[in-house]
């Protein structure tokens, strides 16, 4: 469980998904290729971003799109985090 929340891990770790995957604002999969964008938190550890990243993914590839690329665009200051570009058909 968290400290002052009372979430554990995994509750945040899937909000954090969920978030990622409402910024993208997912479109469907007609073999177009479609960009999203979200944010992951400069406060996240690597493992935590890690983990969105990867339920990101995941959860597109599960819906039956196929990922064309992914691009980290960091901010170079550490606490605004880091927006990642998703390319997928």
């Amino acid at each position: 469980m968290g400290l002052f929340d009372g979430k554990t891990e995994e509750e945040k770790a899937y909000e954090r998904v969920a978030k990622a995957l409402d910024q993208l604002r997912i479109q469907e999969s007609d073999g177009k290729l479609h960009a999203g964008i979200f944010e992951i938190s400069g406060l996240a550890d690597c493992g935590a971003a890690s983990a969105t990243l990867n339920g990101v993914l995941g959860f597109l590839q599960e819906k039956g799109h196929e990922i064309a690329d992914v691009k980290i665009s960091d901010s170079g200051n550490a606490t605004l985090g880091m927006k990642i570009l998703v390319l997928y058909r």
